[in-house]
């Protein structure tokens, strides 16, 4: 199944699911949310919210692109990682992983050879995040200006 198929099919069974429940999703009623209904309330800093710490976790420039190459080819070495993308720099890349590794989202693991040998993969934590992911894609199919 490719990513199109998956994402219309995730699209329709969150459709089926509200119909399924009476639930009428009318677009003026989504649109018109008051603060209450927010995850960021009244009050309450955005960085203590889990909408502030799910951007502290793929914020930046090249998390999501990190994640998006990871869960298509499930395991890759750091130049595999960095030729793909193209337009990072290997500090940068470096220090992603690193800090995409201390959140939990990407698993590396060092293979004791010469030359030295390290793949990277997602952790089931970063593969959570895939249909937020397959979300926002649909969003720019769906808006984007072509």
């Amino acid at each position: 199944m490719n990513r199109e198929s998956y994402i219309l099919g995730e699209a329709e069974a969150v459709k089926n699911n509200a119909n399924a429940a009476g639930a009428q999703v009318d677009e003026g009623q989504r649109r018109a949310r008051t603060m209450d209904d927010t995850c960021v309330p009244t009050g309450v800093k955005l960085h203590d919210t889990g909408f502030g710490y799910t951007l502290s976790v793929i914020g930046g420039k090249y998390k999501m692109i990190i994640l998006y190459w990871l869960s298509e080819h499930q395991v890759m070495r750091f130049n595999e990682l960095q030729r793909g993308i193209g337009t990072i720099t290997f500090k940068t890349l470096s220090v992603m992983l690193k800090e995409m590794e201390a959140d939990g989202l990407v698993r590396r693991e060092e293979f004791p050879q010469v030359p030295p040998k390290v793949e990277y993969s997602l952790t089931e934590r970063g593969r959570s995040l895939m249909p937020l992911l397959d979300w926002m894609c649909a969003w720019g199919e769906e808006n984007g200006p072509f």
